[in-house]
């Protein structure tokens, strides 16, 4: 089980770099052992390059427990700590750089990405929440990704990249992938300089609703912080954040 997981987590490093969402040794993936323990990638280590033995075993707290010994703690697993503390439903974390979303994310930092494709919106919502531009893993970034995932499974970090969940790694590696994806459909209909389709409110409504049913909503489990429904979330921002993005 233990290789399984490690070999699932080598394949998603090969991936992100094949896909362009990394460039030398940006990102990280985390899993949950199922022990009270993360198994991670570690530090300084092109995603491309990466094996089943240089994965390490890190506490609650990001310090290491096992693996090889050069093998370091990311200086980033601070993130990830807080992704599982706010979220106690998420079972794996992973952060990447890619371009058109770190791209939208510096552009509109403090805002949000609306989604526009009804599959899309079933998938990871209406809005991605965007965290301002902090200093990586300081106090203000870890505060953002633990509000941002309050509403969503998946965070954009202005500087910084995406940050997504899942319940396991395939989860939260396509919820990155398609908000990638996202941002090249936002940043081709900006160039184009036409006000995009929107969906009427009704049927915003019952692809939200289609979400819940299937499970994909955000749970709103956020440790020490109460519950918040995502969807409810999205409903109160989404006015102000067309305003934000298309000054509508």
């Amino acid at each position: 089980m233990k290789q399984n997981r490690f070999a699932e987590i080598v394949k998603y490093c090969h991936l992100l770099d094949s896909k362009g969402f990394v460039a030398n040794h940006d990102g990280n993936i985390t899993i949950c052992s199922g022990e009270g323990s993360l198994w991670a990638t570690p530090t300084a280590i092109a995603k491309r390059e990466m094996q089943e033995s240089m994965i390490i075993t890190l506490d609650t707290e990001g310090k290491k427990l096992s693996g090889p010994g050069a093998g370091k703690a990311f200086s980033e697993v601070k993130l990830h700590l807080s992704a599982y503390r706010a979220r106690r439903d998420a079972k794996a974390c992973i952060h990447a750089h890619p371009p058109h979303a770190m791209a939208f994310a510096l552009a509109f930092a403090g805002s949000g990405m609306e989604i526009f494709i009804p599959e899309a919106i079933i998938s990871i919502g209406h809005i991605i929440p965007i965290v301002p531009l902090a200093l990586a893993a300081s106090e203000e970034q870890m505060s953002g990704v633990a509000t941002a995932l309050s509403s969503s499974d998946v965070v954009l970090l202005a500087g910084n990249g995406v940050l997504s969940i899942g319940e396991d790694l395939e989860q939260a590696y396509l919820r990155l992938e398609l908000v990638e994806h996202m941002a090249k459909v936002n940043y081709l209909m900006q160039v184009s300089d036409r006000v995009p389709t929107r969906l009427s409110s009704q049927q915003l409504e019952t692809l939200l609703q289609k979400r819940r049913e299937l499970g994909f909503a955000s749970s709103g489990i956020v440790s020490d912080r109460g519950t918040a429904s995502g969807d409810d979330v999205v409903k109160q921002v989404v006015e102000n954040e067309l305003r934000k993005l298309f000054g509508k």
